[in-house]
């Protein structure tokens, strides 16, 4: 499985749907120096970062962006509020590819709840594009093992881009169809 505990991924799933839907998210938050407290935020991005999933949103009380750990995540409420979408900084607190780095773009044919329950790559960001279906985007690291770790997902997926992770993509298939018998009937 991917990374997380069970409830961890019930938080992530809800989390997607709240970002997709842009509604206000409130939530305990447990702090590193084992302090907690109440947030209220605007949920942008899911991230996946060794893998652990975190949330990238603007934390209203702080006015200012911040990433919390799906882990540390208790008591989400999502209050049925709606909130317009701010620019995301390109720094994003160096969770994200680079401008200019080669990025993995993978659309995934399932809810971004199901596939984050199931992906096991090391770094990127889900998003949410609709009800049924999200984007996965990555920075460049090992092409084909990534090719590797998309298709054990086990959920349906249309590989954008770069060409060398369709290539590399396409040589996975090649070498999964050659290690098979062939049909005798």
């Amino acid at each position: 499985p991917g990374p997380g505990r069970a409830d961890d991924l019930g938080t992530v799933e809800r989390l997607a749907t709240a970002t997709h839907l842009r509604f206000h998210v409130r939530f305990r938050y447990a702090a590193r120096d084992g302090g907690a407290g109440e947030r209220r935020a605007e949920p942008h991005r899911l991230v996946l970062w060794a893998h652990r999933w975190y949330l990238l949103a603007w934390d209203e009380d702080r006015a200012d962006w911040r990433t919390f750990r799906a882990d540390r995540v208790a008591g989400l409420r999502v209050p049925g509020t709606t909130f317009s979408p701010r620019p995301v900084p390109e720094e994003s607190a160096g969770l994200f590819p680079r401008p200019g780095e080669p990025k993995g773009a993978v659309l995934f044919l399932a809810p971004a709840g199901a596939v984050a329950r199931r992906l096991s790559a090391r770094a990127g960001t889900l998003e949410p594009t609709g009800p049924d279906r999200c984007r996965y985007l990555t920075g460049a690291d090992d092409w084909d093992w990534l090719a590797g770790a998309l298709a054990s997902v086990g959920l349906p997926y249309r590989v954008e881009g770069p060409p060398e992770l369709v290539r590399a993509t396409r040589a996975l298939a090649a070498r999964t169809a050659a290690a098979t018998p062939q049909d005798r009937t």
